[in-house]
């Protein structure tokens, strides 16, 4: 009971520890006085775009509510060579736009602390969540490079343009160690896997820590080829926060002829390499074959599980850690 007791609060301290502020359950970061904000619009031109600085306070307290007409820049591509790994900056995407066919691709995400995160977020009046459509190619991803100290915030990815055995993942995170990364008020649809953050080498011990999914919609990721599709794979990461999502209908499609369920396609899959897992206050429903697994072990508390009623839907919470799991449905 003793060492239960010294994890549980090792864990929670660990979370809590310098932590971005929030204001009603939302999380509410600052930029620094050296933060580049930038923004991003579907109508602004590259050409003539500006990177304006927190300090000089053209634009406000609050980026996300500029005081200005901004000059953005119309592309990702161009806009995200302004980011700069290990220090504050905000990319910002014009709310109730939409991008075809583009993405983030390759790229570093390094902020500057846990308190001073690398913010990709959204501007304007609207509360339509920018779209970024894609298609066959992953939308953001990080392979090999630092990855700590950031927050996705607010933007819709959707595999609008795939093609039905593309293998596209919205976010995927590998062979990189973070720390501190935190996605939030996101929606994420018709990938292969809406979120994927493991270490293909399977290295048992995790070098990435404190990763935070909230209040998110994470749905339709399915597959017509051999790979197994999920709503997220996560393996090999120490403390995991998953709380107030939405995780629905994913592994399959009804409506995509060889999208079909089967037993190896799940709403959630965490790998028996993650540690310290809290999954509280989800709505899982409709998955392929479980709607929860934990190999890892963890609190599993205060969730909604809706089952799918199909040959390979079963109640399968999977347990073998010890004193340290509490589960309860209610």
């Amino acid at each position: 009971m003793k060492n239960l007791f010294f994890s549980i609060c090792f864990f929670t301290s660990n979370l809590l520890l310098a932590q971005i502020p929030e204001v009603n359950g939302w999380s509410v970061p600052t930029p620094e006085s050296d933060s580049r904000i930038i923004y991003v619009s579907s109508t602004g031109d590259d050409t003539k775009a500006e990177v304006y600085v927190y300090k000089e306070n053209i634009v406000g307290r609050d980026p996300s509510s500029p005081m200005i007409t901004v000059k953005a820049f119309k592309t990702i591509a161009e806009a995200k060579k302004k980011l700069r790994p290990g220090f504050a900056d905000w990319l910002l995407f014009k709310k109730g736009e939409e991008w075809n066919n583009e993405l983030f691709g390759s790229i570093e995400l390094r902020g500057a602390s846990r308190k001073s995160p690398m913010v990709i977020t959204t501007y304007g009046n609207t509360n339509v969540r920018p779209k970024i459509y894609t298609g066959n190619v992953t939308a953001l991803n990080v392979i090999g490079t630092n990855c700590s100290n950031v927050m996705i915030e607010g933007l819709h990815f959707e595999a609008k343009h795939r093609t039905n055995n593309g293998e596209a993942v919205a976010i995927r995170i590998i062979e990189t160690p973070f720390q501190n990364v935190l996605i939030e008020n996101c929606y994420f649809g018709k990938f292969l896997s809406n979120i994927t953050i493991h270490d293909p080498i399977l290295n048992r011990n995790p070098s990435r820590s404190n990763l935070k999914v909230r209040r998110s919609v994470l749905v339709d990721a399915y597959t017509t080829g051999a790979q197994n599709a999920g709503g997220f794979f996560i393996d090999n990461v120490d403390s995991i926060l998953f709380e107030d999502n939405v995780i629905d209908h994913n592994g399959w499609s009804e409506t995509i002829a060889g999208a079909t369920a089967n037993g190896f396609r799940h709403n959630t899959y965490f790998q028996v390499g993650n540690r310290n897992l809290i999954f509280r206050s989800n709505i899982v429903s409709r998955a392929a074959a479980t709607s929860g697994s934990f190999r890892c072990g963890g609190i599993i508390h205060n969730n909604l599980f809706f089952i799918k009623s199909s040959e390979y839907t079963a109640w399968n919470i999977r347990i073998n850690t010890k004193l340290a799991n509490r589960i309860s449905h209610r």
